[in-house]
This record gives C-alpha cells, structure tokens and sequence, in this order.
C-alpha cells in the first residue's frame, strides 16, 4: 500500500481468506473486533496483527502514525519504527 492509497478492504487478504472478516460488507468495528479476536486467540501472528491495527486505526483516526509514535491495542503500547509496528516493553 501507498503512503497516500486510502486502505481498501482488499488490504485484508489473509483475513478475507481465512474467513476472520465477511468481504461482502465491511464494518471498520467488527474488522477490528475480529482482528483482537483472533489475536488473543492466537490464530495469527503478532506482525499481522500489528500491520493489520495500523490499517484499521488509519480508517478511523485518517491518519497515518509517524515514526516513533506510540498507539495502544489490546491494552498493549506499540511503537512504530523504521520497519513497523513493535510492543513497546517497560523496562
């Protein structure tokens, strides 16, 4: 996906595909309540789960996280770097 590409139902194949969301009509809330679901579920990774959030979180804020910005899911914090979305451990 673009920088600028407005994220598109299409940008959830592997959701799609393993029947986690219905294709026929998305809802940004039971997308994201899926997407929670099967993570704590442990039905996928924590990278998708990470590149899916930002995907759902730019749907309902229209914003893109910059670099080094922290978001919470799951009661989880996650920091955005260079290469993506990382749990953000309390040290």
């Amino acid at each position: 996906m673009k920088k600028n590409d407005t994220p598109l139902l299409s940008d959830f194949p592997e959701f799609i595909q393993k029947g986690f969301i219905n294709s026929e009509e998305p809802d940004i809330a039971s997308i994201k309540e899926k997407i929670e679901e099967n993570f704590k579920k442990n039905t996928i990774s924590e990278e998708l789960y990470c590149n899916s959030m930002e995907i759902v979180d730019s749907l309902e804020k229209g914003k893109r996280a910059e670099i080094g910005e922290t978001r919470e899911w799951s009661d989880k914090k996650y920091q955005k770097d260079i290469d993506g979305w990382h749990i953000v451990t309390s040290e």
